[in-house]
């Protein structure tokens, strides 16, 4: 009797906490940035939100249990915009006091019980993984966050509003809910409608959202990001990454670095499967060899990680000690390295006048603190050490600084296998 009255009081703890955080959640929304780093973007959570396909190409989109006009006007303005592509009849936006359905009914709208998120991704962060990663799929992350907290639902769902590539579909897949899919195909499978219990808008599309988000990048709109949660802060890339290991069904070994029978040095091969790619390390095979020979008490290895499945990728990446890699898209799985890693960032310095940073993927984009970074810079001089193959550009001879910093910053890169040594051999044990 006691155990059933404690726990009976539990739950109504949390009930009262879950209530005080969403009043909280209502009073401070947060903020993140919109393509053009000069306004934010809201996301509401409704409730009890049909849609139900019409005549003549339309919808109706039916909110119950509330006959306000502004919760209406609220949905179509988040709405409108997100399905108008779909339906040249139009989208029409209703309030009703009738309770919502519960259950599907074989007449009438699917009743979905899971937490859905709408979406719709920007085309230019759909083709790489670093696009996508930094700007929709960790921003998706950080929406849930706002509206659960530490505690996202995990009956979970992404419904894309627009169309998504294959790259950016398997990162929501994988990272975010594993039922992910196009608004037309959901309406496709459920003909008379869907009636969704819980429905998210995130919209998406946040384009460069980082180099305002970070309070230290100097961008002028970056001061509102002082006084709020910091968009792409250590701790919020840390819970992405537990959300991230946990979907994928990733246990971590938290044992620590010193009890690990060895260090793993991973060389991060980009080639994937036939494919070469830009920023690539050069001659990585006798890169690894070399190393493994200078450092016997550790494990190195050159790995091409996007040839493995996703949770293998997690696996190797959570044991490795030290990462070696070049800047890039693939780079950035850099954030699921274990505490007290080390990441030795390969790349060209930048050249005075050059639009293209060097390290911006480092210095702009992760101030991880579980991670230490060391820079591997390779002098501008260093010809030996640029193949700008497979890339049409000469950079040698050319004097023009755009065009020269672009090469430098795609060319693949010869390393120097002493002085490699030299930047690894301090953080790996004897």
């Amino acid at each position: 009797m006691a155990r059933r009255a404690r726990s009976a009081v539990l739950l109504l703890a949390l009930a009262f906490l879950h209530v005080a955080q969403q009043q909280q959640l209502a009073a401070y929304p947060f903020h993140v940035s919109c393509s053009g780093l000069a306004a934010s973007k809201q996301t509401c959570l409704f409730n009890n939100v049909c849609f139900v396909p019409g005549a003549n190409a339309s919808l109706t989109v039916l909110l119950h249990g509330t006959s306000t006009a502004q919760h209406t006007e609220l949905a179509r303005r988040h709405f409108e915009g997100l399905l108008a592509p779909h339906y040249g009849g139009g989208v029409w936006f209703n309030a009703s006091n009738a309770p919502a359905p519960v259950r599907s009914d074989p007449d009438g709208p699917t009743v979905d019980h899971a937490v859905t998120l709408f979406w719709r991704p920007d085309p230019n962060n759909q083709y790489s993984f670093g696009h996508a990663l930094v700007n929709e799929v960790f921003s998706m992350f950080l929406v849930l966050s706002n509206h659960f907290g530490d505690h996202i639902p995990r009956r979970l769902q992404v419904v894309c509003a627009s169309s998504w590539h294959p790259v950016l579909h398997h990162l929501v897949s994988s990272m975010i809910a594993h039922r992910a899919q196009l608004w037309t195909d959901k309406m496709k499978a459920h003909e008379r409608g869907v009636c969704y219990r819980h429905v998210l808008v995130g919209d998406g599309g946040y384009v460069h959202a980082s180099r305002a988000s970070l309070t230290n990048s100097g961008h002028p709109q970056a001061a509102q990001y002082a006084s709020g949660p910091s968009f792409f802060s250590s701790r919020n890339w840390w819970a992405f990454r537990a959300y991230a290991l946990e979907l994928a069904g990733v246990v971590e070994d938290n044992s620590a670095h010193h009890t690990r029978p060895r260090d793993l040095v991973l060389l991060n091969d980009k080639r994937h499967g036939s494919e070469a790619d830009r920023r690539m390390i050069m001659d990585i095979e006798q890169v690894a060899a070399n190393l493994s020979a200078a450092l016997p008490s550790a494990e190195v290895a050159a790995v091409r990680i996007r040839d493995l499945a996703w949770p293998d990728q997690l696996r190797v990446l959570t044991r490795t000690s030290v990462f070696i890699t070049t800047q890039g898209s693939s780079a950035f799985r850099l954030i699921f390295l274990p505490r007290g890693a080390v990441c030795v960032m390969v790349g060209a310095p930048a050249e005075p006048g050059s639009e293209w940073e060097s390290f911006h993927e480092l210095d702009k984009w992760f101030p991880l603190s579980w991670v230490e970074f060391v820079k591997y810079e390779v002098p501008l001089n260093a010809t030996w050490a640029y193949e700008p193959s497979p890339l049409s550009c000469t950079w040698v001879n050319n004097t023009n600084t755009r065009d020269r910093g672009w090469c430098l910053y795609n060319a693949n890169i010869r390393l120097n296998a002493s002085r490699l040594h030299g930047i690894v051999a301090p953080f790996v044990r004897a």
